[in-house]
């Protein structure tokens, strides 16, 4: 599956991804391969307002509302939203034809409005984007809810994503 996506995300971006960051998980309800794309890095948050591509992703999470398929992960916020701290925004899936298939909720989180300096040299152990599913469940009167699925973008660049895969 790791080749097939790295050849589906060269083609679709031109070989600009991390390619040695790969993350991949599985579980009954989702099929999940992705990486950040290489230069996310040097995007300030303001950009959000015209949209940005911060990941490539294969999704199978048809129970979700996600069909099959590689995308590109589009994060966007409005511009009046875009301030050091918490903010709402949207992601959304982009396809091969460059049709957004599914917009997801997200949530931003800006320490840094300008890309810091060590972000622009590459420089120090954070100097590359991180992407990262995460999956959870809940306790709710004595029974667990979920599983609730994120993906989380992780970037040096002064900002930090969480999309919500799951309906709540």
């Amino acid at each position: 599956m790791v080749t097939r996506v790295t050849a589906t995300c060269e083609t679709a971006i031109h070989g600009h991804l991390n390619k040695e960051q790969i993350v991949t998980s599985t579980s009954e309800k989702i099929t999940f391969a992705g990486t950040s794309i290489a230069g996310f890095e040097q995007v300030p948050a303001a950009r959000f307002a015209e949209g940005v591509d911060a990941a490539f992703v294969y999704v199978n999470a048809p129970e979700l509302g996600i069909p099959e398929g590689h995308y590109r992960v589009n994060a966007r916020a409005n511009e009046e939203d875009i301030q050091v701290g918490k903010y709402p925004g949207t992601v959304g899936l982009i396809d091969k034809d460059g049709k957004e298939v599914v917009k997801l909720p997200a949530n931003i989180e800006t320490f840094s409005l300008t890309v810091p300096d060590t972000a622009a040299r590459g420089a120090g152990p954070g100097g590359r984007t991180q992407l990262g599913l995460q999956q959870h469940y809940e306790m709710n009167n004595d029974r667990f809810r979920g599983p609730f699925f994120y993906i989380v973008i992780y970037c040096p660049n002064g900002s930090i994503i969480y999309i919500h895969l799951s309906p709540f």
